[in-house]
Parts: structure tokens; sequence; C-alpha cells
């Protein structure tokens, strides 16, 4: 499959620091990825429909219609097909392989579906439909028509066979548009004008000063509590270490004792379902009191903490 060597490349690393130089390694980006609109698949202008033959791989359908088997990702696309073992139609050996490790037996009975009935030449009961094993139906007449006529058993094989079946039908991109298509293809995977894109077109994002620590048996994490910052253009994330600290203050006099004691509450908020919102924020408050018998004085002290919002990661993919 040629399909790799049209996307772009990208800087990643593979190790920790060493010798004060940051490991990368150029690879391909594989989490770019193209799909085809939904609107214009199947449209006739420049796609035309095909029907996979029996064990007939992508390759060869790449090689039949195109003359090129490396040619096989464009099949694929043209179809959204991303898992070609799921996709694709089976064999019959492979499909009963499949019926039976994932289900048992393949000829056990899952759900009855209706006939179709008909009153003259009228149909008064459409076939296909999910009913149970003793269905059956009544004329006006107050006929019985017997459930043997009215319904039939649907098995494991039957139900995924028909499934299977309906997947060799696909489209496929006329050869005329081969050429325009890769180009086409190239130009949207490739990476719009950035500050981490170098002259070769290879995109880097510099390390976070945590990944500094990566795999340092003697780093041992700080007590301050860290949050993530990001560039506003996306170029890049980094680490960045709050401070929580309190503050006090007591006063006393010859005859006088002063006690203060602190109280903190954190609150935070988040998203609910899926993730944490993107900006949390914590809030903490002491109170001081303080008694003596005779004269006494007072103090207060407070401490506050912040906690700076965490920003998405600039250089993604």
């Amino acid at each position: 499959m040629s399909y790799f060597r049209y996307l772009p490349k990208v800087y990643v690393r593979n190790r920790t620091i060493q010798n004060g130089v940051h490991p990368y390694e150029l690879t391909v980006n594989i989490f770019r990825r193209i799909k085809i609109k939904d609107d214009l698949q199947g449209g006739l202008l420049g796609f035309t429909q095909y029907e996979i033959g029996t064990g007939e791989r992508p390759d060869q359908v790449a090689s039949r219609v195109y003359g090129d088997s490396g040619l096989d990702w464009i099949v694929l696309l043209v179809n959204n097909i991303i898992n070609v073992y799921e996709d694709w139609p089976l064999n019959r050996v492979d499909l009963y392989n499949y019926i039976q490790e994932r289900w048992g037996d393949p000829d056990q009975i899952i759900h009855y579906e209706s006939l179709e009935i008909k009153v003259g030449q009228d149909i008064v009961f459409p076939a296909g439909e999910v009913v149970n094993e003793n269905f059956n139906y009544v004329k006006t007449d107050g006929t019985v028509i017997p459930k043997s006529q009215c319904r039939r058993a649907v098995t494991f094989y039957e139900r995924e066979e028909k499934k299977n079946e309906e997947k060799r039908n696909i489209y496929l991109l006329r050869s005329e548009y081969v050429t325009d298509f890769i180009n086409e293809f190239k130009k949207l995977a490739s990476y719009l004008p950035h500050a981490e894109v170098d002259d070769d077109g290879n995109k880097k994002t510099e390390t976070t000063i945590a990944e500094e620590f990566i795999g340092i048996s003697t780093y041992r994490k700080p007590s301050q509590s860290t949050a993530s910052t990001g560039s506003a253009r996306g170029g890049g994330s980094s680490t960045a270490l709050i401070s929580t600290g309190t503050s006090g203050a007591s006063t006393s006099a010859s005859t006088t004792s002063t006690t203060s004691t602190s109280t903190t509450s954190t609150t935070g908020s988040e998203s609910s379902y899926t993730a944490p919102a993107a900006n949390e924020s914590t809030e903490s408050s002491s109170s001081s009191s303080s008694s003596s018998s005779s004269s006494s004085s007072s103090s207060s002290s407070s401490s506050s903490s912040s906690g700076s919002s965490g920003g998405s990661y600039g250089g993604g993919y």
C-alpha cells in the first residue's frame, strides 16, 4: 500500500533527554486522515459501482480497475473503510469461523421473520418483519393462515451472511480521476503554514518541561501543583509549577497569648460526562481567631492559592 508515502512527516520524541540533547525521530504522521464527503459518495459523475468477487482483496480490485495494486488505499478511502477485517466481505469459510468464534453455533435460531402474505393480489402483510415464533395471520373471513406459512426462522449464519453480501457493493473512483484525486489528497494531508513546520514540510513540536524528567529514576515529583499552559497560536505547550503557600501573622503582649488557626477549603468545577472543563479554579480561605483572659489582641491571616487553567496541547498532529 502506497498510502503512507502521501502523508506528511512529524518529529516524535522516542526517549528522554540525553546529554542535553532532545532525541527526535522523523516518522510518518499516521494521524492525518482524509475522508470523502458523504454527499459525494456514490455520485454518478466520478464514481462507478462495483461488486466484490468471492475472496477478492482490495489490492486485487485496484490492480484490475487501475492497473496498480498499490492504489488499494483509494478503493478503501472512497468507501470509508477503516478496518478491512470488519468492513470488507469475508469468504464463506472465514465467515463461518467468525460466527462460530463469536456466537457459537452458526445454525442457532436468533429470531423469526414474517413471510409475505397476500389475499388475492393484495399484500396484507410484508415480508422481513421480526415476529415471534407463534405468529400467524387471520383473514377477515376468520380463516387462519398457519404459522409455517407466515414466518421463517433466521439463524446467526443467515443474518451475518446477509450483512456480508451487502458489503460486496462498493463504489470506485473512475480511472480518469485518479491522478487529480492523489494530488488533492496530498494537498489536504499536508500541514498548513506554521512556526512548527520546517522548510521541508516536516512538523516538530518542542518538548515540554515535564518531558525532560521522563525516565529519570532520581526524579521526584514536586509538592507544588502543576498546570499546563499553551500558547495562543498552538505552537507548543509547557508545564508550569504553581506554588501554593499560606501566610500567617501572630502578635503577643507580656500577659497576652494569641493562638491562630487556619482552615482551608478547596472547590473545583468540571464538565460532566466527558472530560474536565477547560478552566478550573480553586479557592481557599483561612481565618484566625484569638482570645486572652485579661487583655487580648487579635490578628488575622489569610492565604490564597490559584491555579492557572490548563491549555490544550499546542503541537498536536
